[in-house]
């Protein structure tokens, strides 16, 4: 018996913003393996100006996306899955490069030059296993909604309080959501 997805999207969701800079999740979307439901997606505009300032002064930042797979019910939705992917980017000033770190499941870290090579791993979220197909029940509708939010890592640098006077810090997007039927 074969497995498929059926996809629908609700207008104005997300897509009504697209003409701005300011960041927001884009290019949801669900597939199947044998065992999992899997997501993807991507984070458009994630480097705001602040960001960026703060990176290069040697602050890291960490993108959080946030995950949840609901059934809709008549009165409160189920929810099916809640779950978080994190990526940390930092800047080494001396070596001249960008440290990105994935995790925390199995912590790896990857060093790159450029911000160019910083977005496919930062900010485009592929196959990320979400819930076991088995959960699922074929021809019911689902929703997949996803956000993210940017914020500094806590440093050991003194006075950590005193950067939040100068700036205002990170960013959290709408929701995006994504209704498809297993």
């Amino acid at each position: 018996m074969g497995t498929g997805l059926l996809f629908f999207s609700l207008q104005g969701l997300s897509w009504a913003d697209e003409d701005t800079l300011s960041p927001q999740i884009s290019g949801l979307t669900v597939a199947n393996s044998k065992r999992y439901l899997l997501a993807y997606f991507s984070l458009k505009n994630g480097y705001t100006q602040e960001i960026l300032t703060a990176l290069k002064s040697g602050i890291p930042v960490k993108y959080t996306y946030e995950i949840e797979i609901n059934r809709p019910r008549f009165m409160m939705d189920k929810t099916i899955f809640h779950g978080y992917v994190s990526r940390t980017l930092s800047y080494d000033a001396l070596r001249q490069e960008y440290i990105m770190m994935l995790g925390p499941d199995n912590p790896r870290a990857i060093s790159v030059r450029t911000m160019a090579e910083v977005w496919p791993v930062m900010f485009e979220i592929n196959g990320v296993p979400l819930v076991l197909a088995s959960r699922l029940h074929h021809g019911t509708t689902y929703i997949l909604r996803v956000r993210a939010t940017a914020e500094k890592v806590e440093s050991h640098i003194p006075f950590p309080g005193l950067m939040d006077i100068f700036s205002s810090w990170g960013f959290e997007t709408k929701w995006h959501e994504l209704y498809f039927t297993y």
